[in-house]
């Protein structure tokens, strides 16, 4: 059932800060960023999402500022017109139900289609802008034990921001995800891999598991995110390994959350 409207919406961020390295000039400044969407939601499951962010160009120093000591005293603007999201998502369930009138088919596959925000392990893995294309297998609930699991699998052929090369190089990200929930615990295991085909900074393996649950009146998550370099080694590009985890309580009498993130890192772990 078509029900289409429009739905417009907006971020402002400002910041006054002030930065010293002690190494290069001191910058004193008012920064600005403003995210301006366009969400036409067609169902309820399919919508087409247009994004802008007209004031910074999403890099150090390339927001539209006012500078007050410097290198560059005055006005610094970055406007600009650049399509930061752009995509397409739906349900082929949901598109063709006359497919499985019964709702007995396994056709529950969702897809989304364009440039947008992708974050995988809390961002740990992946956290980043994306030209893709993906399909979601939802509702698998065949293996003995688990209620409900998850299959996504994504490729994406540009916009990938690597460490030595500008955004929107040659490198490709073929990977597949997945959730599963059991009785106690959450599990998400990902997989992935860049590879680019001009060699600029090599290809890359990431591997991701983790485990969400209670521990009595503790919330707990518990990652280990792994990376792997086929090549040899190279700034941003390396094997490593970081085991994480996320430990958080409600303080009793209060409504405050007493929280704690420690982590352990062994060689040089990578982000994709």
């Amino acid at each position: 059932v078509w029900q289409p409207r429009l739905w417009a919406f907006m971020i402002y961020r400002t910041a006054f800060q002030h930065f010293d390295n002690r190494g290069t000039a001191s910058e004193t400044e008012w920064a600005n960023r403003l995210d301006l969407f366009a969400n036409l939601q067609l169902t309820g499951t399919e919508k087409l999402v247009f994004g802008v962010r007209p004031l910074d160009a999403n890099r150090f120093g390339k927001f539209t500022r006012y500078s007050i000591d410097g290198n560059e005293q005055g006005w610094n603007n970055s406007l600009n017109f650049d399509v930061t999201t752009f995509f397409f998502e739906g349900d082929f369930g949901s598109l063709f139900p006359n497919a499985d009138i019964m709702g007995t088919k396994p056709i529950d596959w969702g897809f989304t289609i364009g440039r947008q925000v992708f974050n995988f392990q809390e961002g740990i893995m992946i956290n980043d802008t994306l030209d893709a294309v993906g399909v979601v297998r939802n509702n698998i609930i065949s293996v003995p034990g688990v209620s409900g699991m998850r299959l996504s699998y994504l490729f994406a052929w540009d916009s990938l921001d690597r460490p030595l090369g500008d955004s929107g190089n040659d490198a490709k990200l073929l990977g597949i995800f997945g959730s599963a929930d059991t009785y106690h615990t959450t599990y998400n295991f990902d997989a992935a891999y860049v590879f680019e085909p001009n060699d600029t900074t090599g290809d890359q393996l990431n591997l991701g598991l983790a485990a969400i649950q209670r521990i009595g009146n503790w919330s707990t998550a518990f990652r280990g995110n792994l990376s792997v370099a086929p090549g040899a080694d190279r700034r941003g590009v390396n094997d490593g390994l970081l085991l994480s985890a996320e430990l958080s309580i409600t303080v009793p009498g209060s409504n405050d959350i007493f929280y704690m993130n420690p982590f352990v890192g062994f060689g040089k772990y990578s982000q994709l």
